[in-house]
């Protein structure tokens, strides 16, 4: 039973996070938006699917998805930074390869630094809280035998 809340909730950590990179993209055009010229949302959103695939990617791949309960913060928060940078060098690759002209540099760079901003703080928001939950005592099951 313990098992199959832990793949509830790495499963939801997992749509979390893809959230966490579509609302970004969506707030750095904005941003970007308001202080240069940029193209229109709906030149960009084809870009969306690569980059919620790569970070999903990476993340999974450095471990962000394992277990939380011994994971000390500045662990989540390497995974993090570690899963930003490659994504960043695999996106702007893409984008090379592809021969994708348009993109403006300050958008994407807008774009990865608010993800991986917001990323960190959800991460921390989380080891604090299974932290302190394992504090309480809340990580224990208790089980009384009555009988003689």
């Amino acid at each position: 039973m313990l098992k199959e809340y832990a793949k509830v909730l790495r499963s939801v950590l997992f749509i979390a996070d893809v959230m966490i990179v579509i609302v970004s993209f969506v707030v750095a055009h904005m941003l970007v938006g308001l202080f240069s010229g940029v193209e229109s949302l709906s030149f960009y959103l084809p870009l969306v699917p690569s980059l919620v695939l790569i970070w999903g990617v990476l993340m999974k791949h450095f471990g962000m998805y394992h277990s939380f309960r011994a994971r000390k913060l500045t662990e989540v928060m390497w995974i993090v930074l570690q899963s930003a940078a490659w994504s960043f060098l695999i996106f702007c690759s893409y984008i090379y390869v592809a021969k994708i002209t348009g993109i403006s540099r300050i958008f994407i760079g807008a774009d990865f630094l608010i993800t991986t901003l917001v990323l960190l703080l959800e991460k921390t928001a989380i080891v604090i809280m299974f932290h302190h939950a394992r504090r309480k005592g809340f990580n224990f099951r208790r089980l009384l035998i009555v009988g003689s």
